[in-house]
């Protein structure tokens, strides 16, 4: 149930995503929320590889820089504290 749709329907045809089925097994293997924070945050740490790739190609002297901005930037920062997206 949504606030917008207040009668109980499919969360598959609310939000369809697929990748729930890649997270399925550590979910299986260890049910709890902190296991998907943890893979919430590996995911926002391995996003720092694409950044220094573009920073390493675009300016190279400040590419560890790029990288380090990304991890300081704090929206990316508060998305991994609470709840998982």
């Amino acid at each position: 149930m949504t606030q917008a749709n207040p009668i109980p329907h499919s969360q598959l045809g609310d939000h369809f995503t697929p990748i729930f089925v890649v997270l399925l097994p550590f979910y299986y293997a260890y049910p709890h929320p902190e296991t998907l924070l943890v893979l919430q945050a590996i995911v926002l740490v391995a996003g720092a590889w694409p950044v220094y790739l573009l920073a390493r190609l675009k300016v190279p002297s400040y590419a560890l820089v790029w990288v380090a901005v990304d991890f300081l930037f704090l929206p990316l920062a508060y998305i991994n504290l609470y709840d998982f997206h």
